[in-house]
C-alpha cells in the first residue's frame, strides 16, 4: 500500500470514529454492537467513503457480522475481521491520544478481550 493510500485509509477510519460512532448512538441508542445495517446505512447518510466501510464495520460489529457484510466485496478489498479491527483501533487510539474526539462507543464486541468497552460503559 503506497503513502497515498494509508492517508487516505487513515482519514476514513478516523472519520469512521469521530463521526460514526456519536451518530450511531443517536439513530440507535448507546449499543455494545450494531448491526452491519446500522452501520452501513449511517455511513451513507453521512456520505463517508464507502470504500473503507469494512474497516467501521469491524469496529462497530460483531465478527458474524463483519463476514457476512464482507462477503460480497471484491477480495482485494476486504481484509481479514481481526486486522481491519486492529487497524481500526489503532487509529483510534492514535485520534484519542492527540487530541481527537472520540465518542464513538467502540466495543471489542465480546471477540477478544481487548479492553475496549462499549458505549454503554460497560
Amino acid at each position: 500500500m503506497n503513502f497515498f493510500s494509508v492517508l487516505l485509509r487513515k482519514r476514513a477510519i478516523k472519520k469512521h470514529v469521530t463521526s460514526l460512532g456519536p451518530v450511531l448512538r443517536e439513530r440507535y441508542g448507546k449499543k455494545r454492537v450494531y448491526t452491519s445495517k446500522e452501520v452501513t446505512d449511517t455511513a451513507n447518510l453521512l456520505k463517508l467513503n464507502d470504500k473503507y466501510l469494512f474497516y467501521a464495520i469491524a469496529l462497530y460489529c460483531t465478527k458474524d457480522e463483519y463476514e457476512k457484510s464482507t462477503t460480497n466485496r471484491p477480495q482485494s478489498m476486504v481484509v481479514d475481521y481481526a486486522t481491519a479491527r486492529a487497524v481500526s483501533f489503532n487509529i483510534a487510539i492514535v485520534t484519542a491520544a492527540s487530541g481527537g474526539a472520540i465518542d464513538g462507543g467502540l466495543s471489542s464486541g465480546n471477540d477478544f478481550g481487548d479492553g475496549f468497552s462499549g458505549g454503554d460503559g460497560t
